[in-house]
Order: structure tokens, then C-alpha cells, then sequence
């Protein structure tokens, strides 16, 4: 259901970046995953590595990942 098992020792790295900005800033509060709740109006999330896509394949992204879901659905893949 996550991308855990397709990207072996990536939240280990993003856990230990979160761990030594936690004991520089010592923050009171902290708030994870804003950019998968607040998605613009066409539904692609808010990250990094969506800002690569040129404004082009910004508007094609959402409609892949529609007819991606559906095709899934069509297999039974959840």
C-alpha cells in the first residue's frame, strides 16, 4: 500500500534528517503530512519531485494517475 518496500533505507534517511533538525530546533510541535491533505484542485500532491514536471505533464499527471486507479480496480489491485 506504501512505497516502503519499493524504496529500501529511504525513511531510515528521512527519519535520521528529522531527528538532528528535532535536536537543533528542539520544537514544541510538529506536523507531518500537510502536502497529501492540501492538494491543489487537479489532485496531484504537493512534492518535491512534482515540481520537476513541466506545466505540461503537471496537467497530464492527475489524469495518469485517474486511469491508473481505474485500471487497477479493473484487476482487483488496492
Amino acid at each position: 500500500m506504501l512505497e516502503g518496500e519499493s524504496r529500501p533505507g529511504h525513511f531510515r534517511g528521512v527519519s535520521t534528517v528529522v531527528s538532528k533538525l528535532f535536536n537543533l530546533v528542539q520544537p514544541d510541535v510538529a506536523c507531518f503530512g500537510e502536502k497529501t491533505i492540501s492538494k491543489p484542485k487537479n489532485g496531484l500532491a504537493l512534492s518535491s519531485r512534482n515540481g520537476y514536471l513541466t506545466s505540461a505533464e503537471r496537467k497530464q499527471a492527475p489524469l495518469l494517475y485517474k486511469e491508473m486507479k481505474k485500471l487497477a480496480e479493473k484487476i482487483s489491485i488496492r
